[in-house]
């Protein structure tokens, strides 16, 4: 049966808002990780190419496939599924069809059947049961032909007619069942629709899917049952050489989950009963011979963790580990961990090239043996995931032209490790912080008065997130003084960041007016950056500051707007 789809509508599934406009979209077989195209054709016929255009509005045409009712797509930047709701119908419509006599028929076979037992001495009421409802049965065809005579003789539709009136397209018979289903699948609160979406969902999701499936339940259903993701490796694994730890890519990820820190593997205890919890058991300098212990897979097994990423071979490569040795080693890792844990998704992660040395295998060739072994196992227990196709994609062959590695050609720096978490994340379905709201913050005030004191007269209370944040500043600032006694007598007024865990960069915005001398006025404003550390707040202030001379009297009136928008880092 050939499978319609609706028109195509590319957006992304975390924010329809965001379309990908007049893009080419390739339609493929999901979990089909080369997204290989597939033969499709119009409604009418007609062959479509795929990948397919879509417009402005990330729109295009309504499509069909020979035997998928369930596809994936992928183009603009974006990736989602289309599922064939008027082929789930049509399939259901021909089930109904072809039972619906079937039922009618064996319960009025079974009385007569009854019946006609007792005639005869009533055998046992297994036999007559097979003997009535079995298909081909000399008894079911006489008693179907008994019912059919008896019906006729009488006036009234037989079985058999009603079957044929059922099961011919345009009569009345055909055209009511048809319509009674199409109301009962329209309707999005019916059970029968829901049965429908599930049997699309789970029974007809390729197993790339149900693997996922298990990750995105635990993660549903923490605040009973813990989702845990434990991360291995080497140095890339961990994080690179990020310059600071929240922006490693997996406290990125982690952020998104939950508000608890990352565990170091090898601190951990026991298993959390319920929540998101990231351990990282990523050491640097690691191959795929010593990237894990006997010890380090014990503490794994007793954690029992919902996923577990591999992200391992870099230093094989460069150290000249002949492939076919890292396969061996890296399929003996990934068996132990799924005989300790059957129900563990693994994810085998193709990192991006290092360009400090040349071998002369090319590293394509440990990320063909990692997609091997997650061949091996089965979509539905190791997946396989290519980062180095991502960076291909983006044109870093051999120069870094997107600056995402640092000056030793090796690891990843913030941004690297951002687009890694980025795609890395969107594979496993997780949400991106791009998506979070903005976040605005806005205080205006006039303030007066006589001190020799610091005061703080303005302030913007940001409260924490689980995540890193840029803090962007725009003030302006009108300040009055007389300095009773001295024109020499300095005055100042400051932006602060205070009650802040500030990642590297200044320790305080600091910014002073010039000093303002007897009956002077001065304004200011200006725009200036901070960033504030995962689950932490701050509180933007603009204060008066006479510079601590005691010994004159300052009077002044300031008025002050400050705003303060707050991004994800």
């Amino acid at each position: 049966m050939a499978f319609t789809f609706d028109q195509i509508f590319a957006a992304d599934p975390a924010n329809p808002e965001n379309v990908a406009q007049d893009a080419t979209v390739t339609i493929f077989a999901p979990g089909d990780t080369n997204q290989t195209p597939l033969d499709i054709t119009s409604v009418d016929g007609t062959p479509l190419e795929n990948p397919v255009q879509v417009n402005a509005n990330g729109f295009g045409p309504a499509f069909t496939h020979a035997t998928l009712d369930r596809v994936a797509w992928a183009g603009g930047g974006f990736t989602g599924y289309l599922t064939s709701y008027e082929g789930l119908k049509n399939v259901a419509v021909a089930a109904l069809e072809g039972v619906q006599g079937v039922a009618d028929d064996v319960a009025e076979s079974a009385a007569n059947a009854a019946a006609a037992a007792a005639l005869v001495g009533a055998p046992a009421d297994d036999a007559i049961s097979a003997a009535v409802n079995g298909a081909g049965t000399q008894t079911r065809a006489a008693v179907d032909a008994l019912v059919d005579t008896e019906l006729a003789e009488r006036g009234y539709t037989t079985t058999a007619a009603v079957t044929t009136e059922l099961a011919m397209a345009g009569t009345d018979a055909n055209n009511a069942v048809k319509a009674q289903i199409n109301d009962t699948l329209t309707d999005t609160a019916s059970p029968a629709r829901q049965e429908v979406e599930k049997i699309a969902n789970d029974v007809y999701a390729s197993p790339f899917q149900r693997a996922l499936k298990r990750w995105e339940a635990a993660l549903r259903n923490q605040s009973a049952t813990a989702a845990t993701w434990v991360s291995l490796g080497s140095s890339t694994a961990n994080g690179g050489t990020a310059s600071a730890t929240d922006f490693r890519w997996y406290s990125r990820l982690s952020a998104l989950l939950t508000s608890r820190p990352v565990i170091n593997l090898a601190d951990a205890t026991t298993k959390p009963t319920s929540g998101a919890q990231f351990y990282n058991g990523a050491i640097g300098g690691t191959q795929s011979s010593n990237y894990l212990t006997t010890a380090t897979q014990a503490k794994i097994a007793a954690l029992q963790p919902t996923l577990v990423t591999h992200m391992i071979g870099s230093n094989d490569w460069a150290n000249s580990i002949p492939v076919d040795t890292y396969k061996t080693n890296l399929r003996t890792w990934v068996t132990a961990i799924k005989n300790d844990n059957p129900g563990v998704v693994q994810v085998l992660v193709h990192q991006q090239p290092r360009y400090d040395v040349t071998r002369p295998v090319p590293w394509s060739a440990f990320g063909a043996a990692m997609r091997e072994i997650a061949d091996e196992f089965g979509p539905e227990h190791v997946l396989f995931f290519d980062m180095a196709r991502t960076f291909e994609a983006m044109g870093i062959t051999s120069e870094d032209r997107w600056e995402l590695i640092v000056t030793d050609n090796i690891h990843l720096n913030d941004d690297g490790n951002k687009i890694l978490a980025r795609a890395l994340g969107n594979f496993l379905g997780l949400p991106s912080l791009e998506h979070l709201p903005v976040e605005m913050y806005r205080a205006t005030t006039i303030s007066g008065g006589t001190s020799t004191v610091v005061r703080e007269f303005c302030s913007i209370v940001i409260p924490p997130r689980p995540y890193a944040r840029s803090v962007k500043v725009d003030s302006s600032i009108f300040g009055g003084t007389d300095s009773l006694g001295s024109a020499s007598a300095p005055s100042n007024y400051m932006i602060e960041a205070k009650d802040a865990t500030l990642l590297p960069g200044p320790a305080s915005l600091g910014v002073r007016l010039a000093s303002i001398g007897t009956s002077a006025r001065q304004t200011y404003s200006g725009t200036h950056l901070v960033q504030v550390k995962a689950n932490s707040g701050a509180r933007i202030t603009v204060s008066y500051d006479p510079a601590g001379t005691t010994q004159y009297l300052t009077t002044f009136i300031s008025f002050a707007a400050v705003n303060a928008t707050v991004t994800p880092l």
